[in-house]
């Protein structure tokens, strides 16, 4: 039976108006909301285990980019952390990005990581490739994140070869 404007069902001899109550509503709101409490914890570690990852294939096709200019071009490339002006800055803390240099020109530039992400590296200046492919010296980078357990290392070997993973350079 429907009357104007308002849905009714018969309900043994009584009409009763057909929806929720708020009783009802407030009892589907609070199982949301519990069930968004339990998933927020895990979605907040998957979004720093994606930052890791994104950042650490970011910085070895840095490296490798690096490496492959170096040998193509045959002159030294350098990759550091980035100072203002686009320039080499003398850190370990590599959190506000880092650029490729060859020939005083910047080849690439890597912005400023997320805020949770904290990248060091094992020396100040960086490292440089030499036309033959090899570092100046062997690196190794640290990237650790607010929320995810798990820190991730870059390793540049004496070889020129770089790699990632979780456990450290040996």
């Amino acid at each position: 039976m429907v009357e104007k404007g308002l849905t009714t069902m018969a309900v043994g001899n009584a009409l009763r108006p057909s929806g929720f109550t708020l009783l009802e509503l407030m009892f589907a709101i609070g199982i949301l909301a519990i069930l968004s409490a339990i998933a927020a914890p895990s979605f907040a570690s998957l979004i720093s285990k994606n930052e890791v990852t994104l950042t650490t294939n970011s910085l070895v096709g840095s490296l490798q980019s690096a490496r492959q200019y170096a040998v193509s071009n045959r002159t030294p490339v350098t990759v550091c952390a980035v100072s203002e002006g686009e320039t080499c800055a003398s850190t370990t803390d590599w959190s506000t990005g880092w650029i490729i240099v060859a020939d005083d020109t910047v080849l690439h530039f890597e912005e400023d990581l997320p805020s949770r992400l904290i990248l060091s590296s094992s020396h100040l200046d960086g490292v440089t490739f030499r036309s033959s492919g090899t570092p100046n010296r062997p690196i190794e980078f640290q990237l650790q994140a607010a929320g995810y357990e798990e820190d991730r290392h870059v390793c540049t070997r004496v070889s020129g070869i770089t790699r990632s993973g979780r456990e450290g350079c040996h």
